[in-house]
């Protein structure tokens, strides 16, 4: 070494999972949904992020989100449907039964709403996810 320190020695242990809420069921406020830059150099597409708050329990103030794609395999902009995971979420945050062929759905309704949550682990160890919403009983 050159006796100068120019590395980065000290860290603040975290705990585990980070700030995101660990598998389970969980009362969360929707904050909304971004678009996610791709990275088109390697083949990535640009991905919508839905955003929770987790509102209760041990978990209270964790961050909650789930991604879901803007483009299909072929380039063609992906859509709700009643068997995707965008159109699950959609049925969920909206109280809709089904989705029906054609029409425009907003998500503004949805914003600062609380909703049940199912939190799922991620694929291959990664980081835990949303899967499923529903709004709480009336």
């Amino acid at each position: 070494m050159n006796g100068q320190d120019d590395g980065v020695y000290e860290f603040v242990v975290g705990e585990p999972g980070g700030s995101y809420p660990p598998p389970g069921d969980y009362w969360g406020e929707f904050v909304g949904a971004e678009r996610m830059p791709g990275n088109p150099a390697e083949g990535k597409p640009d991905l919508l992020r839905f955003k929770w708050k987790v509102t209760a329990g041990e978990h209270q103030g964790k961050a909650a989100s789930c991604l879901c794609d803007t483009v299909n395999a072929d380039g063609s902009p992906h859509r709700p449907t009643e068997g995707n995971k965008l159109g699950r979420l959609l049925k969920g945050l909206l109280g809709l039964p089904k989705l029906d062929p054609g029409s425009n759905l907003s998500l503004k309704p949805a914003v600062g709403k609380t909703y049940g949550l199912k939190v799922e682990a991620g694929k291959q160890g990664g980081k835990p996810s949303v899967t499923s919403v529903m709004k709480p009983p009336a």
